[in-house]
């Protein structure tokens, strides 16, 4: 739109991050809160052109605190229902699966870094940013369809693979 040339567009964002999690959001607002990084640590977020729309869109460090909790619960759930959960540690398993480090790796490898709406000076997402989006990605799964369907998404980008469980 004329006028507002840093105003970053999502549309494309949303359908990549839709396809890679092989889930369609019905309140496309969640997603694009996760998706949020853009605004500084005090802001409530930055405008986004989303489907011909101009939208404020907060931060999306609440989502990314509800996404650590689902996450922790699908993870624990699955292990739990484990034929055997004390053959593996559940710490290990959360160690595997759930830091920083590793939910960086993970969003890396499918893509979810070109997802993230950052700031137009920033040069790159880092490994905080991935975590933390990844979680509040997850979140918005949760709060759009449900535990079902956030553990649908986990399930499908690999978490769970047999070695681990």
């Amino acid at each position: 739109m004329p006028g507002l040339p840093n105003l970053s567009t999502a549309d494309a964002k949303v359908s990549e991050c839709e396809r890679i999690l092989a889930y369609t959001f019905t309140n496309k607002h969640l997603i694009l809160e996760a998706l949020q990084m853009q605004g500084s640590m005090v802001s409530t977020g930055a405008p986004v052109l989303f489907d011909g729309q101009i939208l404020n869109v907060p931060l999306n460090k609440k989502l990314a605190s509800h996404g650590d909790i689902v996450f922790d619960f699908i993870v624990n759930s699955l292990w739990l229902t484990h034929p055997n959960p004390a053959s593996v540690n559940f710490d290990y398993l959360k160690q595997r699966l759930l830091t920083r480090n590793a939910l960086n790796k993970r969003g890396v490898s499918l893509g979810l870094d070109r997802c993230i709406m950052v700031n137009p000076g920033t040069g790159f997402v880092s490994k905080d940013m991935m975590a933390e989006t990844f979680e509040a990605v997850i979140g918005a799964v949760n709060l759009d369809g449900g535990v079902g369907a956030a553990q649908g998404v986990v399930e499908h980008l690999g978490f769970l693979e047999a070695p681990l469980l």
